[in-house]
């Protein structure tokens, strides 16, 4: 029998592998009232024989490590899109966000009783691209959490 073997989906996953590090706004939430800026520190690696990419992402402020997630990338062939299954440090329930590319923007969105989370990865250039997670809070309307710009500064 011949192993699956990835598609062009799984490959163009593949344009956000490498080590990443960018600044972040964060805007007011119940998770950091005042808002303010952090760094963050992304290592995306290809996983699973090219079917998957893996993110372990780290936030620091002033030096300290406020904040932690890992994420899968994959192509889910059953809903013809993009997943994503992320847990961070926060301690809730994985999430498993849902897309597709639209040209470079892979917009992806969660639901569940407690609302919607979206967050959109933008491939600015090949070393480039830009990160943004909003949510709905109470009324219903997604709000911005944060953004940030990241450079790859590795593979």
């Amino acid at each position: 029998m011949d192993m699956p073997q990835p598609t062009e989906h799984h490959r163009k996953l593949e344009r956000i592998a490498g080590i990443w590090r960018g600044e972040e706004k964060m805007y007011p939430s119940p998770w950091d009232p005042e808002g303010g800026t952090a760094t963050g520190h992304v290592n995306n690696r290809v996983a699973l024989d090219g079917f998957a990419v893996v993110q372990d992402y780290q936030q620091t402020k002033q030096g300290e490590t406020t904040f932690r997630g890992l994420g899968i990338f994959t192509w889910d062939r059953t809903r013809e899109c993009y997943s994503l299954v992320w847990v961070d440090s926060m301690g809730y329930p994985p999430h498993t966000y849902y897309g597709e590319f639209e040209a470079d923007r892979l917009p992806m969105t969660y639901e569940s009783p407690q609302g919607v989370h979206r967050v959109v990865f933008e491939l600015l250039a090949p070393d480039r691209y830009h990160f943004e997670m909003q949510l709905t809070m109470g009324d219903g309307q997604l709000k911005p959490l944060m953004e940030g710009t990241y450079s790859r500064i590795g593979d």
